[in-house]
Protein backbone atom coordinates (compact mmCIF):
# COMPACT_ATOMS: atom_id res chain seq x y z
CA UNK A 1 0.00 0.00 0.00
CA UNK A 2 2.95 2.42 0.66
CA UNK A 3 4.78 1.57 -2.09
CA UNK A 4 1.95 2.24 -4.26
CA UNK A 5 0.79 5.46 -2.98
CA UNK A 6 4.73 6.75 -3.09
CA UNK A 7 3.74 6.17 -6.74
CA UNK A 8 0.55 8.07 -6.87
CA UNK A 9 2.39 10.70 -5.10
CA UNK A 10 5.44 10.99 -7.86
CA UNK A 11 2.79 10.91 -10.54
CA UNK A 12 1.18 13.52 -9.86
CA UNK A 13 4.16 15.83 -9.58
CA UNK A 14 4.57 17.99 -12.72
CA UNK A 15 7.57 17.02 -14.97
CA UNK A 16 11.16 17.91 -13.82
CA UNK A 17 11.57 20.48 -16.26
CA UNK A 18 7.92 22.66 -15.57
CA UNK A 19 8.95 25.77 -14.69
CA UNK A 20 5.30 27.35 -14.38
CA UNK A 21 1.97 26.40 -13.35
CA UNK A 22 -1.43 27.44 -14.47
CA UNK A 23 -4.18 27.73 -12.12
CA UNK A 24 -7.59 29.41 -11.69
CA UNK A 25 -8.94 30.66 -8.69
CA UNK A 26 -11.12 28.39 -7.74
CA UNK A 27 -8.34 25.80 -8.15
CA UNK A 28 -6.24 27.38 -5.29
CA UNK A 29 -5.97 25.36 -2.22
CA UNK A 30 -7.33 27.09 0.86
CA UNK A 31 -5.76 29.29 3.23
CA UNK A 32 -4.72 26.11 5.65
CA UNK A 33 -3.49 24.27 2.56
CA UNK A 34 -1.83 26.63 0.48
CA UNK A 35 1.56 27.35 1.92
CA UNK A 36 2.06 23.50 1.90
CA UNK A 37 1.25 23.46 -1.66
CA UNK A 38 3.68 26.17 -2.49
CA UNK A 39 6.49 24.71 -0.71
CA UNK A 40 5.75 21.33 -2.76
CA UNK A 41 5.95 22.89 -6.09
CA UNK A 42 9.31 24.68 -5.63
CA UNK A 43 10.52 21.77 -4.36
CA UNK A 44 9.60 20.38 -7.80
CA UNK A 45 11.17 22.74 -9.50
CA UNK A 46 8.31 25.23 -10.38
CA UNK A 47 9.12 29.08 -9.99
CA UNK A 48 6.29 30.47 -11.15
CA UNK A 49 2.20 30.65 -10.77
CA UNK A 50 -0.06 31.67 -13.30
CA UNK A 51 -3.53 32.50 -11.32
CA UNK A 52 -5.90 32.57 -14.46
CA UNK A 53 -9.20 34.74 -13.17
CA UNK A 54 -10.88 32.96 -16.14
CA UNK A 55 -14.55 34.47 -16.85
CA UNK A 56 -17.48 34.48 -14.28
CA UNK A 57 -15.76 33.44 -11.50
CA UNK A 58 -16.79 35.12 -8.52
CA UNK A 59 -18.33 31.88 -7.72
CA UNK A 60 -14.89 30.16 -6.71
CA UNK A 61 -14.12 32.89 -4.39
CA UNK A 62 -13.53 31.50 -1.20
CA UNK A 63 -16.57 31.37 1.23
CA UNK A 64 -14.47 33.29 4.03
CA UNK A 65 -13.91 36.65 1.77
CA UNK A 66 -17.14 36.06 0.78
CA UNK A 67 -18.80 36.17 4.31
CA UNK A 68 -17.35 39.38 4.53
CA UNK A 69 -20.29 41.94 3.31
CA UNK A 70 -18.29 45.10 4.09
CA UNK A 71 -16.36 43.84 0.75
CA UNK A 72 -16.87 44.16 -2.55
CA UNK A 73 -16.01 41.17 -4.94
CA UNK A 74 -13.56 43.07 -6.70
CA UNK A 75 -12.25 44.18 -3.50
CA UNK A 76 -12.62 40.40 -1.82
CA UNK A 77 -10.43 39.39 -5.43
CA UNK A 78 -7.70 41.98 -4.66
CA UNK A 79 -7.57 40.71 -0.99
CA UNK A 80 -7.42 37.05 -2.13
CA UNK A 81 -4.33 37.82 -4.22
CA UNK A 82 -2.88 39.92 -1.71
CA UNK A 83 -2.50 37.17 0.24
CA UNK A 84 -1.69 34.51 -2.20
CA UNK A 85 1.34 37.32 -3.83
CA UNK A 86 2.66 37.65 -0.17
CA UNK A 87 3.10 33.81 1.04
CA UNK A 88 4.03 32.86 -2.46
CA UNK A 89 6.95 35.62 -2.52
CA UNK A 90 8.35 34.48 0.84
CA UNK A 91 8.98 31.36 -1.14
CA UNK A 92 10.81 32.49 -4.03
CA UNK A 93 7.59 32.16 -6.06
CA UNK A 94 6.94 34.11 -8.65
CA UNK A 95 3.43 35.18 -9.11
CA UNK A 96 1.61 36.27 -12.63
CA UNK A 97 -2.27 37.20 -13.52
CA UNK A 98 -3.63 36.09 -16.10
CA UNK A 99 -6.68 38.06 -17.56
CA UNK A 100 -9.31 37.35 -20.41
CA UNK A 101 -10.11 41.19 -21.20
CA UNK A 102 -13.64 40.65 -22.40
CA UNK A 103 -14.42 38.82 -19.00
CA UNK A 104 -13.40 41.96 -17.16
CA UNK A 105 -16.82 43.05 -16.88
CA UNK A 106 -18.25 40.52 -14.72
CA UNK A 107 -16.63 41.90 -11.69
CA UNK A 108 -18.62 45.28 -12.06
CA UNK A 109 -21.65 45.19 -9.91
CA UNK A 110 -24.24 45.93 -11.68
CA UNK A 111 -23.19 44.84 -15.17
CA UNK A 112 -24.01 48.08 -17.45
CA UNK A 113 -26.39 46.41 -20.12
CA UNK A 114 -24.44 48.89 -23.22
CA UNK A 115 -21.19 47.18 -22.00
CA UNK A 116 -21.87 44.05 -23.62
CA UNK A 117 -20.60 42.97 -27.50
CA UNK A 118 -22.81 41.99 -29.97
CA UNK A 119 -22.46 38.73 -32.52
CA UNK A 120 -24.15 38.26 -35.79
CA UNK A 121 -26.82 35.41 -35.78
CA UNK A 122 -26.22 33.97 -39.30
CA UNK A 123 -29.41 32.14 -39.93
CA UNK A 124 -31.75 34.87 -38.04
CA UNK A 125 -29.69 37.30 -40.14
CA UNK A 126 -29.45 40.02 -36.74
CA UNK A 127 -27.13 41.02 -34.52
CA UNK A 128 -27.46 39.97 -31.05
CA UNK A 129 -26.15 40.56 -27.70
CA UNK A 130 -23.31 38.33 -26.31
CA UNK A 131 -23.14 37.74 -22.85
CA UNK A 132 -18.94 39.08 -23.44
CA UNK A 133 -18.40 42.64 -23.40
CA UNK A 134 -17.37 45.72 -26.33
CA UNK A 135 -13.29 45.79 -25.99
CA UNK A 136 -14.22 49.06 -28.02
CA UNK A 137 -16.96 50.73 -25.83
CA UNK A 138 -14.93 53.75 -23.97
CA UNK A 139 -16.69 53.17 -20.46
CA UNK A 140 -15.21 49.50 -20.52
CA UNK A 141 -11.69 50.18 -21.44
CA UNK A 142 -11.78 52.78 -18.23
CA UNK A 143 -13.14 50.05 -16.01
CA UNK A 144 -10.73 47.32 -17.49
CA UNK A 145 -8.00 49.86 -16.82
CA UNK A 146 -9.12 50.63 -12.94
CA UNK A 147 -9.43 47.00 -12.57
CA UNK A 148 -5.65 46.07 -13.74
CA UNK A 149 -4.82 48.69 -11.22
CA UNK A 150 -6.24 47.02 -8.54
CA UNK A 151 -5.10 43.89 -9.70
CA UNK A 152 -1.06 45.76 -10.31
CA UNK A 153 -1.52 46.84 -6.74
CA UNK A 154 -1.86 43.32 -4.68
CA UNK A 155 1.81 43.43 -5.18
CA UNK A 156 1.89 40.67 -8.61
CA UNK A 157 4.87 40.16 -11.02
CA UNK A 158 3.40 40.78 -13.67
CA UNK A 159 -0.40 40.41 -15.58
CA UNK A 160 -0.62 38.23 -18.75
CA UNK A 161 -3.42 39.28 -21.29
CA UNK A 162 -5.06 36.17 -22.50
CA UNK A 163 -6.25 34.67 -25.32
CA UNK A 164 -9.49 33.00 -24.09
CA UNK A 165 -12.84 34.53 -24.92
CA UNK A 166 -11.15 35.67 -28.54
CA UNK A 167 -13.54 37.95 -30.76
CA UNK A 168 -14.62 35.55 -33.55
CA UNK A 169 -15.39 36.64 -36.75
CA UNK A 170 -19.04 37.50 -35.84
CA UNK A 171 -18.21 39.23 -32.87
CA UNK A 172 -17.32 42.66 -31.90
CA UNK A 173 -20.71 44.19 -33.90
CA UNK A 174 -21.21 46.50 -30.84
CA UNK A 175 -22.42 50.20 -32.10
CA UNK A 176 -19.05 51.77 -30.12
CA UNK A 177 -16.99 49.76 -33.28
CA UNK A 178 -19.04 49.63 -35.77
CA UNK A 179 -19.26 53.64 -35.53
CA UNK A 180 -14.98 53.89 -35.13
CA UNK A 181 -14.77 51.48 -38.26
CA UNK A 182 -16.80 53.67 -40.13
CA UNK A 183 -15.51 57.13 -39.08
CA UNK A 184 -11.69 55.39 -39.86
CA UNK A 185 -12.73 54.73 -43.63
CA UNK A 186 -15.34 56.88 -44.20
CA UNK A 187 -18.28 54.14 -45.20
CA UNK A 188 -21.05 52.64 -44.50
CA UNK A 189 -20.82 49.18 -42.61
CA UNK A 190 -24.16 47.29 -42.48
CA UNK A 191 -23.84 44.07 -41.01
CA UNK A 192 -26.10 41.98 -42.87
CA UNK A 193 -24.29 42.91 -45.82
CA UNK A 194 -21.04 41.77 -45.22
CA UNK A 195 -22.08 38.36 -42.92
CA UNK A 196 -24.57 37.97 -46.35
CA UNK A 197 -23.13 33.99 -46.24
CA UNK A 198 -20.90 31.67 -43.83
CA UNK A 199 -16.90 32.56 -43.77
CA UNK A 200 -14.93 29.90 -45.66
CA UNK A 201 -11.97 30.35 -45.06
CA UNK A 202 -10.52 28.13 -47.59
CA UNK A 203 -12.53 30.72 -50.13
CA UNK A 204 -10.91 33.04 -48.98
CA UNK A 205 -7.47 32.04 -48.87
CA UNK A 206 -7.80 31.98 -52.44
CA UNK A 207 -6.14 34.77 -54.79
CA UNK A 208 -8.87 37.74 -55.70
CA UNK A 209 -8.13 36.74 -59.14
CA UNK A 210 -9.86 33.54 -59.21
CA UNK A 211 -12.77 34.56 -57.18
CA UNK A 212 -14.15 37.53 -59.12
CA UNK A 213 -14.70 37.20 -62.93
CA UNK A 214 -13.47 41.35 -63.37
CA UNK A 215 -10.76 40.28 -61.13
CA UNK A 216 -11.18 42.97 -58.55
CA UNK A 217 -13.35 41.85 -55.14
CA UNK A 218 -16.73 43.22 -54.54
CA UNK A 219 -17.62 45.72 -52.11
CA UNK A 220 -18.75 43.02 -49.98
CA UNK A 221 -15.36 41.42 -49.98
CA UNK A 222 -13.20 44.45 -49.37
CA UNK A 223 -15.52 45.65 -46.34
CA UNK A 224 -15.02 42.31 -44.64
CA UNK A 225 -11.14 42.32 -44.79
CA UNK A 226 -11.27 45.59 -43.86
CA UNK A 227 -13.17 45.51 -41.01
CA UNK A 228 -11.36 42.24 -39.70
CA UNK A 229 -7.67 43.77 -40.39
CA UNK A 230 -9.21 47.12 -38.92
CA UNK A 231 -10.55 44.68 -36.00
CA UNK A 232 -7.80 43.36 -34.89
CA UNK A 233 -5.13 46.25 -34.93
CA UNK A 234 -7.56 48.35 -32.84
CA UNK A 235 -7.81 45.06 -30.46
CA UNK A 236 -4.21 45.49 -30.01
CA UNK A 237 -4.57 49.68 -29.68
CA UNK A 238 -6.50 49.05 -26.67
CA UNK A 239 -4.60 46.86 -25.16
CA UNK A 240 -1.20 48.67 -25.84
CA UNK A 241 -3.08 51.55 -24.25
CA UNK A 242 -3.26 49.18 -21.35
CA UNK A 243 0.37 48.28 -21.27
CA UNK A 244 1.50 51.74 -21.17
CA UNK A 245 -0.91 52.53 -18.42
CA UNK A 246 0.55 49.74 -16.57
CA UNK A 247 4.25 50.28 -16.41
CA UNK A 248 3.41 54.05 -15.69
CA UNK A 249 2.16 53.47 -12.58
CA UNK A 250 3.61 49.72 -11.87
CA UNK A 251 7.16 50.35 -12.54
CA UNK A 252 8.46 46.73 -11.78
CA UNK A 253 5.16 44.73 -13.48
CA UNK A 254 5.84 42.65 -16.50
CA UNK A 255 3.21 43.07 -18.81
CA UNK A 256 2.58 40.31 -21.76
CA UNK A 257 0.06 39.34 -24.68
CA UNK A 258 -1.07 35.57 -24.84
CA UNK A 259 -0.75 34.71 -28.88
CA UNK A 260 -3.11 31.74 -30.42
CA UNK A 261 -0.55 28.81 -32.26
CA UNK A 262 -2.33 30.09 -35.31
CA UNK A 263 -0.93 33.67 -34.89
CA UNK A 264 2.39 31.80 -35.98
CA UNK A 265 1.16 29.10 -38.09
CA UNK A 266 -1.72 30.18 -39.92
CA UNK A 267 -2.41 33.50 -39.69
CA UNK A 268 -5.35 33.99 -42.26
CA UNK A 269 -7.05 32.25 -40.01
CA UNK A 270 -6.11 33.76 -36.86
CA UNK A 271 -6.85 36.74 -38.00
CA UNK A 272 -10.54 35.45 -39.57
CA UNK A 273 -11.46 33.24 -36.40
CA UNK A 274 -9.52 34.80 -33.31
CA UNK A 275 -9.47 38.54 -34.28
CA UNK A 276 -5.45 38.44 -33.90
CA UNK A 277 -2.33 39.41 -35.62
CA UNK A 278 1.10 38.15 -34.23
CA UNK A 279 3.37 40.01 -36.40
CA UNK A 280 1.66 43.26 -35.92
CA UNK A 281 1.66 42.59 -31.71
CA UNK A 282 5.75 41.72 -32.50
CA UNK A 283 5.91 45.28 -34.29
CA UNK A 284 4.26 47.35 -30.96
CA UNK A 285 6.88 47.65 -28.15
CA UNK A 286 4.20 47.86 -25.37
CA UNK A 287 3.37 44.85 -25.84
CA UNK A 288 6.70 42.91 -27.15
Amino acid sequence: FHELEALLEQSRRPPQDTKAIRLSLSQLPQSEGFDEGIKRMRADGVTTLLIDLGCEVRSGMKADVQANAALTSLEAMQTMLRSFVSRSHLQNLRVYIGVAPRCVGFWKEPVPVAWHDRSYDLQAGITKENRLFDLFHPQYQQFLLQFLDQVAESGVDGIIFLGDQPMGPYDGLAQSGIDAFQQAFQTPFIVSEVFQRPIDLGQLRRPVVERSVSGTPSTQETLFWRWVGWKARERLVVLEQMVQHLRRRHLTLQVGLEIHPHGLTDPVRALVEFTEDAMEATRRNPLA
